[in-house]
């Protein structure tokens, strides 16, 4: 496939290739191109692709070069929003010879790629209709035996997975062939294994997006099965590198495997900073400040306080440590008093209503006015880069019109989760050969499916909850909902515990007792002795 104008792919050197794909004469090409290549070597990636369109319109030709080596890339569409999904989504074309759209949340933090199958018993309605693994040619379901990393059910591999948020689905694994994205059939098939669902719960099961893709890296463990992503970077025919982005729109947005699209990117071009690819993305923050409009401003000095820190897509917000949280939310109340932030006034109890709803204390009411006025958190990572968060991403409008509100809380655990509204804006750039993590400012493009326009998607009073599909997450919200189970739980386990100990203390001061008699003489006995041992010796 030949991407669009400013494809850049990471290939052996730091920087890799760009190339500038269009249409142009064959004859031309090859001098062009070669020129075009030469100049994106040498220059980082924003001034490369200026460099090249400059080119271009100064020989009156695109320069178009053949895909091959590190520029071989592939894109799909996203589709969803922070507010009326809590989650964005692409599309897959699953099965031979007539491939079946399958729908599925996009998550960096899992690997698993599942969806529904037909005649689920327990499997809610979602936007694509279930998948029918009997019309497709390709599909092999896997059986059981030493290849299984699962249970055997019925003659098949089955697998079982329980999130943090609270959702678990069940299924069995087969293989079939995938295409990444539905209305771009130059992307290849690859086969690779993944989930039937035969049960859904919670908000699976109510979720419009038909199943999820886990793109997190592999678990570095022998005999664990290739990911999805892992067969897509395999292809190396179509997928020129190790390297995915995210570029995420206010609705919708691009996924490109292979590398990364400068075209997207504001002219403050990418910030590159080190990440650890191991089961999650772990990018290393080492401080936070409050930036532009006003006066810099320190809210966390020392990296030790942001704890564990990753890059998740599949956790709708960004949830921050303890100490973090209050300390943000400290400073954004000293910077903003007495309306410097726009006019803005934090919401109290009964401060933001309407209809007969309120607000909570963390959102902000600003008077029909945007969230310009507030000041930018900029967040500082290992190697010096600093990445800023826009008012307009960690602050949302949510419901209530006037009325914004954070899109960061409070994680009970000591971890920072780096979710979709610190992505959102940005071209999120995931280095997996390379391990660095780059982050450009970004206009990304929005793209709509049907249902944003239709059903509970359409109604204005509808904002779906926050998710988080790691096992990093434990806001307050998510501690009250499971709090009555968990004491209930605890509970049982102590009376279990109590009642052992009195048995085992019981029985042991039994055993003593009858310890203690079966060593101890007849009261008789002992006298008779006492009297022998008394009595003088008979000569």
């Amino acid at each position: 496939r030949r991407p669009g104008p400013g494809y850049c792919s990471s290939g052996q050197g730091r920087l890799g290739a760009c190339t500038l794909m269009g249409h142009m004469p064959e004859r031309c090409g090859a001098l062009v191109g070669a020129i075009a290549l030469a100049l994106c070597a040498l220059q980082p990636p924003a001034a490369a692709s200026a460099s090249l369109e400059t080119l271009a319109a100064a020989s009156a030709f695109l320069v178009t070069a053949k895909p091959s080596g590190a520029g071989r890339v592939e894109s799909a569409k996203l589709y969803g929003n922070i507010n009326k999904y809590a989650y964005y989504f692409t599309e897959l074309e699953v099965g031979s010879p007539k491939p079946q759209r399958v729908s599925v949340i996009v998550d960096t933090g899992s690997r698993l790629l599942a969806f529904p199958c037909s005649r689920c018993p327990h499997c809610g309605p979602h936007l694509d209709a279930a998948f029918d693994v009997d019309a497709s040619r390709s599909a092999r379901w896997e059986p059981c035996g030493d290849q299984c990393t699962g249970t055997c059910l019925q003659g098949k591999c089955s697998y079982s997975a329980t999130y943090s948020e609270g959702s678990s689905i069940k299924g069995s694994w087969f293989s079939d062939d995938v295409r990444l994205g539905e209305d771009d059939r130059s992307n290849a098939a690859v086969t690779t294994r993944m989930g039937c669902h035969t049960y859904e719960n919670n908000l699976f099961y109510t979720q419009l997006a038909n199943g999820i893709m886990g793109l997190a890296p592999r678990d570095a463990v022998a005999g664990t099965a290739p990911t999805i992503l892992q067969n897509l970077f395999q292809d190396s025919k179509h997928v020129g590198a190790e390297v995915f982005s995210m570029c995420l729109a206010t609705w919708g947005g691009q996924l490109t495997l292979g590398g990364y699209n400068t075209s997207y990117h504001e002219a403050s071009g990418i910030q590159w900073t080190p990440m650890r690819p191991s089961h999650y993305y772990f990018a290393f923050p080492e401080a936070m400040d409050l930036g532009d409009p006003g006066p810099t401003v320190e809210v966390v000095k020392y990296n030790s306080e942001f704890g564990v820190t990753i890059i998740d897509s599949g956790t709708t917000f960004t949830y921050l440590p303890s100490t973090v949280f209050l300390s943000l939310n400290e400073k954004l109340d000293q910077r903003c008093a007495n309306g410097a932030c726009g006019g803005a006034e934090r919401c109290t109890v009964d401060s933001c209503c309407s209809g007969g709803r309120c607000a909570d204390k963390y959102c902000w009411r600003l008077n029909g006015a945007g969230p310009g006025g507030f000041p930018v958190i900029s967040m500082r990572f290992r190697g010096g880069t600093s990445i800023d968060w826009s008012p307009d991403a960690y602050l949302h409008e949510r419901g209530l019109p006037g009325v914004w509100c954070q899109t960061f809380m409070e994680n009970n655990v000591f971890q920072t989760v780096l979710g979709i509204s610190w992505m959102v804006h940005k071209d999120v750039i995931f280095d997996i050969g390379g391990k660095r993590l780059g982050v450009a400012r970004a206009r990304c493009p929005q793209h709509h499916r049907d249902s944003d326009y239709g059903g509970i998607i359409q109604k204005a009073e509808v904002i779906m909850a926050p998710r988080s599909i790691n096992a990093l997450v434990s806001s307050p919200s998510q501690v009250a909902a499971l709090s009555w189970a968990r004491m209930g739980f605890f509970a049982l386990v102590g009376m279990c515990v109590v009642v052992l100990f009195a048995g085992g203390l019981l029985r042991w001061r039994c055993w003593t007792r009858a310890s203690r008699a079966s060593v101890m003489p007849d009261a008789g006995v002992l006298a008779s002795q006492l009297v022998e041992a008394s009595a003088p010796a008979q000569e």
